[in-house]
């Protein structure tokens, strides 16, 4: 649907059987499931519209369909207070875009609220039962140490954490609920202040291992000989770009550098913005891409985390998949089906103690994160799901 000149929504010439139009609503409270007569009062408030309302599926926000009395469909979609307005502007864009690019395809159309703008804010109701519970935002990172708990360290351990906490400041997280101290790292193995070695299952940025000898080898031999920028003519970063480049279709003739994956994001929007004219970028729900401003402002993850509250039953992992070394599993509550981010974190800390390193992710914390460096060996897959049955048994 489209505005007319007074901005009201004008309904398309047929009805059509798939959805024809989105309504957006942004509701400023917390985020237990929205009810559909609750969506009702606030689509006939905002929009003028009126129907049955029926559940879709979705994962961060609440989504209906609106079947009107005229045989029009409708997407209702009701984001909560964590939503990122940017991010929901973005949405919005994309389907404009969509609209005037491809007015064919079998997408919804936006339509204006009473006012004009793109989606509505409303105030929710009072608080209802829910099995979402309110939980203490650790940073908005999944598997963060919670700083309240800091007292329960050994005297040496917190002395360094709230030390760092106090030079780098509160953006700077730690991982796990009993944060691990490393002191050197070789292979795929990290060493604590005591000797023990950890299964590195997680840091793949050492892709080849961490201290690989011809790695340190190169680093200290040009440290040792030249360390600047690449604004002085230098015959090695030209070596190094040829042999990059000849690893890559013929298509791709040029190399920019970048030092760090929040700036090689951010130069790869630029890029993008400039070769295309566009500003929109689909994402997706719980992305990741960096810390500068515009990746920043891709990164859902960075948002409040909200976990599921714990509920009775034994924990099940409803989905596995992975391309290569990168691996994910996904814990529900069997009861429900919903996902148990409770569980993942369990998990994520049961094998921290049994010296083994992963993470966990998703929307709701309930993805266990396995990315081991390429050195990881069959052995050390072993070692890897035999400690992860170990801790599964205690749960």
């Amino acid at each position: 649907m489209t505005p007319d000149a007074a901005g009201r929504p004008v309904a398309p010439p047929t009805p059509r059987r798939r959805a024809d139009a989105a309504l957006d609503v942004t509701r400023l409270t917390p985020s237990p499931p929205v009810a559909a007569a609750e969506a009702a009062q606030a689509v006939r408030g905002c929009f003028g519209l009126a129907g049955e309302l029926s559940r879709l599926p979705g994962e961060a926000d609440d989504n209906f369909l609106l079947q009107a009395a005229d045989g029009r469909r409708y997407v209702v979609k009701v984001a909560h207070q964590r939503a990122d307005p940017a991010v929901v502007g973005v949405q919005v864009r994309v389907l404009r875009h969509i609209e005037s690019a491809a007015p064919g395809l079998p997408v919804p159309r936006v339509v204006p609220a009473a006012g004009g703008q793109p989606w509505a804010v409303v105030a929710g109701g009072p608080p209802r039962a829910s099995r979402r519970r309110p939980v203490r935002d650790t940073a908005t990172m999944v598997n963060g140490f919670d700083m309240e708990s800091v007292d329960t360290l050994d005297p040496e351990l917190r002395q360094l954490v709230e030390r760092r906490a106090s030079l780098l400041g509160p953006a700077y997280k730690l991982f796990y609920a009993k944060p691990v101290r490393f002191v050197r790292a070789e292979g795929v193995y990290l060493f604590d202040a005591d000797g023990q070695a950890y299964l590195d299952a997680y840091n793949n940025v050492p892709s080849v291992g961490h201290c690989h000898p011809r790695v340190v080898a190169a680093i200290a031999r040009q440290a040792a000989t030249l360390n600047t920028h690449t604004r002085y003519a230098s015959e090695l970063i030209l070596d190094y770009a040829e042999r990059l480049l000849a690893t890559y279709p013929a298509g791709l003739g040029h190399v920019m550098f970048t030092c760090t994956g929040s700036e090689a994001v951010d130069l790869a929007l630029r890029v993008a913005r400039f070769r295309a004219g566009g500003e929109g970028v689909v994402i997706t729900a719980n992305a990741y891409h960096g810390v500068t401003t515009a990746a920043a402002e891709i990164s859902p993850s960075l948002g409040p985390a909200v976990p599921l509250g714990r509920a009775a039953g034994t924990p099940r992992i409803s989905a596995v998949r992975g391309a290569g070394l990168y691996l994910a599993a996904d814990f529900v509550h069997p009861d429900t089906g919903e996902p148990d981010g409770d569980t993942a974190l369990r998990v994520v800390n049961g094998l921290r103690e049994r010296r083994v390193l992963i993470s966990a992710t998703g929307p709701h914390g309930h993805t266990l994160k396995i990315r081991p460096p390429l050195p990881f060996s069959r052995a050390d897959a072993d070692r890897l799901a035999e400690s992860l049955t170990d801790t599964l048994r205690t749960l």
